[in-house]
């Protein structure tokens, strides 16, 4: 009988959370732009899992003139793209005693929608979700991420990630890292597949670093997520450092607060042997191997990237093998030794 209603029907109200069945010409998207290959590549995932109709409910915002998605719009396209008219909504705000013009101002104000063109112009979204303009740049600024959840148990994406994603931390950031691609010239094709050119990477690392987009945590040269992952698991990031005393110019950073005598690192430190010493370069040498006790040892990271500083914030403890707090560290401080401490003895 179920399945009966929600044929006739073109809304239903089907619990009190305010979940209900719209047909898709019914909801507008919070943005200009959207990924062709990216709705295609939902698609094609649909089609594989048999999974054609819409079952998990795509969050809306209620506007004056109707109702908004303010996230996943590659999902309902895709959705669409299957012949899939009716799309699964839970209502998350309810806006609709706003003017059309307060409407766009206070969403694009809480986050819930991005309105900018490719050119940076601000422009009010269709209100068909039809209407969107493809984006390719949207697209590379997808595959070039590492994602993580937010408890940061496992993770998806690029083995060399560009940048990485945790939960949804930063509403839109597809679409700010796509907006610094297009000011500096630089256009993702789709002919370049999921794996784009070493040289295009590395051009668009050096675009965003430049950037500075806010909150964006940009892996600052070329690494295998496996190796920051144990930053990220202690509330550490790898990023450019103002100090910046060895040659990558890179620092560990908090990403959480921490207690004065606090473990701030634990190190992973691994002996070498003569012949392993002499197998690293000269730069990993001399810059991330330590003696102690005529024992060798070379330093992983997030650790070898402690810069050193006049005014530190955490010191070397060489029996518990860490880096331990002297004062109170807030989010975002870099973790710095101080700039007399022996590590060779």
């Amino acid at each position: 009988m179920k399945k009966i209603l929600l044929s006739l029907m073109t809304v239903i109200l089907l619990n009190a959370e305010q979940t209900l069945l719209l047909d898709i010409s019914q909801i507008s998207p919070a943005q200009l732009r959207f990924s062709l290959q990216n709705v295609e590549m939902k698609k094609n995932k649909k089609l594989k899992s048999g999974s054609t109709t819409c079952s998990e409910s795509l969050p809306v915002v209620k506007a004056p003139f109707g109702y908004v998605l303010i996230d996943g719009h590659h999902d309902a396209l895709s959705y669409l793209a299957l012949g899939t008219r009716q799309i699964l909504v839970r209502i998350v705000q309810d806006f609709s005693d706003l003017s059309e013009e307060l409407f766009w101002s206070e969403v694009e104000k809480q986050g819930l929608a991005y309105p900018y063109t490719i050119q940076g112009e601000r422009k009010i979204p269709p209100r068909n979700l039809s209407e969107l303009t493809d984006d390719p740049n949207r697209y590379f600024a997808a595959i070039s991420a590492r994602k993580y959840p937010p408890d940061l148990k496992g993770s998806t994406g690029a083995h060399y990630p560009l940048w990485i994603k945790i939960g949804k931390d930063i509403p839109f950031i597809e679409f700010r890292i796509s907006d610094a691609l297009w000011e500096s010239g630089l256009v993702y094709s789709y002919e370049m597949g999921d794996n784009p050119p070493e040289e295009f990477i590395e051009r668009a690392r050096g675009v965003l670093i430049q950037a500075q987009i806010p909150g964006l945590k940009i892996v600052p040269k070329k690494y295998h997520y496996k190796m920051f992952e144990k930053s990220l698991r202690q509330g550490l990031e790898i990023r450019t450092s103002k100090i910046g005393q060895f040659a990558d110019r890179l620092g560990v950073f908090s990403r959480k607060s921490f207690k004065k005598g606090d473990v701030a690192i634990k190190w992973n430190l691994i002996e070498l042997s003569r012949e392993q010493l002499q197998s690293l370069s000269k730069y990993e040498r001399e810059n991330f191997c330590h003696t102690r006790n005529g024992v060798t040892l070379l330093y992983s990271d997030p650790e070898r990237h402690v810069n050193r500083s006049k005014n530190p914030n955490v010191i070397p403890d060489f029996e518990r093998k860490a880096n331990i707090a002297i004062r109170d560290i807030s989010p975002g401080e870099e973790l710095a030794i101080p700039i007399d401490t022996v590590e060779d003895f």
